[in-house]
């Protein structure tokens, strides 16, 4: 659905298959001449190989390299990586932080204030994971679907329909015939989408007309305010404002009723996203904001991120490479996808960092790819007593205090990459 948006094809891999293509278009307008902005290098494929697929996994790589359109100033890769590369097996698991099982509570919060829901009601979770989000909606007697092409989750609960695939409109009305949508999630997602407008369209198509669509993702002005080229990753394809959202949702029949900034993964936007409503006095101070700002303006704010960036890569591996050197014992707290993105753009490795601590059983006896970082439990870390944690996932660090408050009152202390590295005495 939507524009005929397709790419130049790039092939890369053996044979016939294609592990990344080129864009030529811009996904959102249709433009051409898409403008560099930040060429993070070719980087791996996020993955957490064992040691012995280690070298073959880092060898899948494909160019980060972040763009703008000069038509519509979208923000976006040049690239795009094949998405079942990516999204049949997934690593991130919702339910592992208690800070995200209580943003996500918070977020089904906010939908139930926008929508009157009753049994038998429909509510769908666009990349619904490992079903947090929807368990909140436990013994309510609605209709619960749960978008989610990996393959290697967990046990959804049985009041869960879990649909094993990427969504589309008619991926759900095979499942809700006629039936419209009170709510859709689409959280930390809509980034990840290779055509937003044929996106947005089917979610129109399944959205009933009281109902809202609620979608909280990375914000574009705050990853250039804080540095956070940890967003940039293959998974994420464009990069948003309301200023460039704005429009595709016009073309469907959406608008933003209400949006506001948090905290979330180092800076998000959470919107409620309706066909009728009154618009809430955020969204144009948002946008009037972007304006101020320059973000609509050239690639001047872009060009200033990129510079900035580099420097800040360039002072953590100058600050690892000294704890190395002085025999400081670093670890990584929590292997993200986002921190491999960190680790690998300042080209920090094995033995700058010995190990990385992280609670998802999963990656136990893995490594970090690209890096020949090892891969072990918190509590086996914590025997260890490092000197530092580098705290990747950094926006959870309130919780991480809190765990590690014994490690921290024996001496140790915390290294946080961005917007600027410091170490928390």
């Amino acid at each position: 659905m939507g524009q005929n948006l397709s790419p130049e094809v790039v092939a890369v891999g053996e044979g016939s298959r294609r592990l990344y293509t080129e864009r030529t278009t811009c996904r959102a307008c249709g433009g051409g001449d898409l403008e560099t902005a930040l060429n993070l290098g070719n980087l791996s494929l996020i993955a957490f190989p064992k040691k012995e697929e280690a070298e073959e996994a880092a060898a899948r790589r494909a160019p980060l390299d972040l763009c703008v359109c000069p038509a519509c100033h979208l923000a976006q890769l040049r690239h795009t990586v094949s998405r079942d590369s990516m999204f049949r097996q997934f690593w991130y698991l919702s339910g592992v932080n208690d800070s995200m099982k209580k943003e996500l509570a918070d977020l089904v919060r906010f939908a139930n204030d926008y929508v009157r829901l009753a049994a038998g009601d429909v509510v769908i979770d666009i990349g619904s994971n490992d079903g947090t989000l929807l368990k909140n909606y436990e013994r309510q007697g609605l209709t619960l679907l749960g978008f989610e092409p990996a393959l290697n989750m967990p046990a959804i609960p049985p009041f869960i329909l879990n649909i094993p695939t990427y969504f589309t409109a008619a991926e759900a009305r095979a499942v809700i015939g006629t039936k419209k949508a009170k709510i859709i999630f689409a959280i930390a997602i809509f980034y990840d989408v290779e055509e937003p407008l044929g996106f947005l369209q089917d979610v129109a198509d399944v959205l009933a007309d009281d109902g809202v669509l609620v979608v909280q993702m990375n914000y574009l002005p705050t990853m250039l305010k804080n540095n956070t080229f940890d967003d940039i990753c293959h998974e994420h394809v464009t990069y948003w404002s309301l200023s460039t959202l704005k429009p595709l949702l016009d073309k469907v029949g959406l608008k933003i009723v209400h949006a506001e900034t948090n905290r979330v993964n180092g800076g998000s936007i959470r919107m409620a996203i309706k066909k009728h409503g009154f618009v809430v006095a955020s969204v144009p101070l948002l946008m009037q904001d972007e304006g101020h700002h320059g973000w609509m303006r050239g690639m001047e704010p872009y060009l200033a991120f990129g510079s900035k960036c580099k420097q800040v890569a360039y002072r953590l591996y100058n600050a690892l490479l000294r704890f190395s050197s002085h025999e400081m014992r670093t670890y990584v707290y929590g292997a993200s996808t986002r921190g491999t993105t960190i680790l690998e753009y300042a080209n920090i490795t094995f033995p700058m960092v010995l190990k990385a601590a992280d609670r998802n059983p999963q990656k136990w006896g893995r490594e970090m790819v690209g890096t020949g970082i090892p891969i072990v439990s918190e509590e086996e870390a914590r025997a260890d007593n490092p000197d530092f944690f580098l705290v990747l996932p950094y926006s959870f660090l309130p919780e991480f205090e809190v765990r590690e408050a014994k490690w921290r009152a024996n001496g140790g202390k915390w290294i946080i990459p961005l917007p600027e590295p410091r170490v928390l005495l």
